[in-house]
């Protein structure tokens, strides 16, 4: 292989970072138990998925128990008429010795799934010669609370245009786990040796079928698609469609041509490169095209349909509560815009480090992120929580939660093909744009849409003029910048250095059309 294709690969292998789990080696003295720590973790998905892989590598019979199903089927919860039926149930004490008593009972692998059973399980099991390997799953509060919402028939269009009921489910999730935190028992006694090693996995970034490969230490997904992968995307196309027809998103007439092109990109890839192609180096390329063409139709379809989320905090006690904020959809500009000036912006940030004085809910920023060209990205504006309050009303910008709901999109896919707006080299910060706390030439570049004025008072050419030395200050290139058309003659009348970068990003469609330009360092 030529150093040029190990270079490639070892580029692409960001995209498939696993967690550290300790893999699995199935054996009839195996007991597997996994908890999860939130509402729709998949520890009933998982322990199904590990219980398939079991029979299809080994061939051994595997006794699954869910600790949920159990309850219900003692307290015949089947039949609705039965309400009183929990009486049937043992105590909890009793309960636990006979569910982990039965797994001792039985000859070959054994799977239990239910709350605290990683903790709880151990100690019942201790007096058995085995193999225990326990697995917490945990999940994003807010994809938590779209899965509980999908799991009562909420589809991705309810989501979007009803975000109050997500603020509801997300609030009240918050407030079971902190109670649920303050409650549990400490069940450290429990441990025993073979179980000091605790598995703990995102469900928000992987999915059980990857979890259950990574125990098995099944890596066949890299040289080619497996058919979990297939239907997932499937499904997120079928998805994708559905909004577009949906009479409630009415998606604008100039985005339409970037979205239907996108959609079908991903069919073609899908269909005729992805299920066909057995090589790594080439999967990779393809996962890589099909995961750019998913960002950039849910960009386009969702770029202003999608709900802000802000926080409001209160003085009195340290309240806070998340609410949603619907002028600053005016102050993003349609999808089609942005995607005219692609080509150029594409080639500029990569692997650069950017700033975003003017972040807002991070919408631009986030686009760019999601396609992984810029090194890191700091996101900064005063309508963050500690700085000046967006419109006065008390709301401040909440820019995790605006990058949690575009991941929801993507919830049911692969980790691959998931956007990462937010990690280790992402940072949101409260400042003013006219005195920043950076130092000189920290970032090799200013990327920002600063405000023109229209919607707010604060904003404007004026404004604009003399908050770009500061804005050079931070840079060691330059700023690229996203302006109204009819600047520029007062900017040359400033003798302001820049450069023209896209003429026109609507390409004419626009009353009010913007322009992208690059003002240089020096």
């Amino acid at each position: 292989m030529t150093r040029e294709r190990i270079d490639h690969l070892e580029e692409d292998d960001k995209h498939y970072k696993v967690p550290e789990l300790e893999q699995l080696k199935p054996s009839d003295k195996s007991i597997i138990l996994i908890s999860a720590q939130g509402a729709g973790s998949g520890s009933t998905t998982l322990a199904y998925e590990i219980q398939r892989k079991f029979k299809k590598t080994t061939s051994k019979q595997v006794d699954l128990i869910l600790i949920g199903k159990r309850v219900r089927d003692m307290a015949d919860m089947h039949n609705e008429t039965s309400a009183a039926g929990f009486d049937k149930v043992p105590p909890v004490k009793d309960f636990d010795s006979q569910i982990y008593g039965d797994a001792n009972q039985h000859n070959g692998p054994v799977i239990i799934e239910g709350k605290h059973a990683t903790s709880v399980g151990p100690n019942f099991l201790s007096g058995r010669e085995t193999d225990i390997y326990p697995i917490n799953l945990y999940v994003n509060d807010f994809i938590s609370a779209t899965r509980v919402l999908r799991r009562e028939g909420a589809q991705l269009a309810d989501l979007v245009l009803y975000p109050e009921k997500i603020i509801a489910y997300l609030s009240m999730i918050q407030e079971r786990n902190s109670h649920i935190k303050s409650q549990v028992q400490d069940f450290s006694s429990f441990h025993i040796e073979s179980t000091k090693r605790r598995n703990k996995v995102d469900t928000s970034v992987y999915s059980p079928q990857e979890i259950a490969n990574i125990m098995f230490g099944d890596n066949s997904w890299l040289y080619s698609a497996p058919e979990w992968e297939i239907d997932a995307l499937v499904k997120v196309i079928t998805q994708l469609k559905q909004l577009q027809l949906d009479p409630r998103i009415q998606l604008e007439f100039k985005d339409l041509p970037h979205y239907q092109t996108n959609i079908l990109a991903v069919e073609y890839n899908l269909t005729q490169r992805l299920a066909i192609t057995k090589n790594q180096v080439g999967l990779a390329e393809i996962r890589k095209e099909i995961k750019n063409r998913l960002l950039e139709a849910t960009f386009a379809l969702l770029i202003q349909k999608i709900p802000r989320f802000f926080t409001k905090h209160q003085q009195r006690d340290g309240d806070h509560e998340i609410t949603i904020d619907e002028c600053s959809r005016k102050w993003t500009p349609e999808y089609y815009k942005l995607a005219n000036i692609w080509p150029t912006l594409k080639s500029m940030v990569k692997g650069k480090t950017i700033i975003d004085p003017f972040a807002g809910s991070g919408v631009l920023i986030n686009v760019i992120q999601s396609l992984e060209l810029p090194e890191s990205v700091t996101l900064a504006d005063l309508s963050y929580p500690g700085g000046h309050t967006l419109n006065h009303t008390g709301h401040f910008y909440n820019p995790k939660l605006n990058s949690d709901m575009i991941k929801v999109m993507f919830d049911e896919l692969p980790s691959w093909y998931k956007p990462n707006f937010v990690d280790r080299n992402s940072l949101f910060t409260t400042h003013d744009a006219q005195k920043m706390p950076f130092e000189n030439r920290q970032f090799d570049l200013v990327v920002s849409d600063p405000p023109y004025g229209d919607n707010l008072k604060d904003g404007g050419i004026e404004f604009f003029i003399e908050t770009l030395p500061e804005i050079l200050r931070v840079t060691k290139e330059g700023a690229i910048l996203i302006i109204p058309k009819k600047w520029i003659p007062i900017l040359l009348e400033q003798k302001m250095r820049f450069d023209l970068l896209v003429e026109d990003m609507s390409g004419g469609n626009s009353k009010k059309p913007t322009v992208m330009i690059f003002a240089p360092k020096n």
